[in-house]
């Protein structure tokens, strides 16, 4: 007689938590002569203006995510001055979002607000694309428009370059084809360079 297996996940979010950890931790090893950088580890929640469902449609959208820390160990990491601490992301008019089955598409960062721990306000902007869920944005003032790329200006007067990978998720209860999706639950890694 055969014997029935019962698999139990893994709940996506202590995956991102724990994956922002690994990452976060791996380039706090970098040297700081390999220049400064900011990396910022949060969760939270990206909220569409307009409920996506099957087709959209593209809509802007707010942020609101913090740091987390696991442990003893900070999730916002500042490789030249050592800054430790909690950290924060927001914005409620911080890009477009295109997704088609809620999952796949496109999405811009327009002007996220990063408070820092020092309570500085460092900003990022981008564009990129979301696939299954995962988001990958990336802002250059080198590649991009006008006002792309990442910049802490208590530390540098000239941006920096910038890139979020992340996991965009429905929240509990809420369905990509009956009644769309409001509010998606968000985790991801942002590293920024200047």
């Amino acid at each position: 007689m055969a014997k029935l297996r019962v698999q139990r996940r893994t709940p996506w979010s202590v995956v991102a938590l724990a994956s922002i950890v690994a990452g976060a931790l791996a380039i706090s090893s970098v040297p700081a002569s390999a220049g400064d950088a900011d990396v910022y580890g949060v969760t939270g929640s990206l909220t569409p203006m307009t409920a996506q469902t099957v087709l959209g449609p593209t809509t802007t959208y707010q942020i609101s995510a913090a740091c987390r820390t696991v442990g003893p160990v900070s999730t916002y990491v500042d490789l030249a001055r050592a800054e430790s601490g909690g950290c924060s992301v927001g914005g409620s008019s911080a890009g477009t979002l295109a997704l088609k089955g809620c999952s796949t598409g496109s999405i811009t960062a327009t002007n996220w607000q990063l408070t820092e721990p020092s309570s500085d306000l460092a900003t990022f902007s981008g564009s990129g694309v979301v696939v299954g869920g995962v988001a990958l944005v990336a802002g250059s003032p080198l590649h991009g428009p006008a006002g792309d790329g990442y910049f802490d200006p208590s530390t540098s007067n000239s941006p920096g370059s910038g890139v979020v990978v992340g996991v965009l998720a429905p929240q509990v209860g809420q369905n990509c084809v009956l009644g769309g999706v409001t509010s998606f639950a968000f985790a991801a890694v942002l590293v920024g360079e200047y």
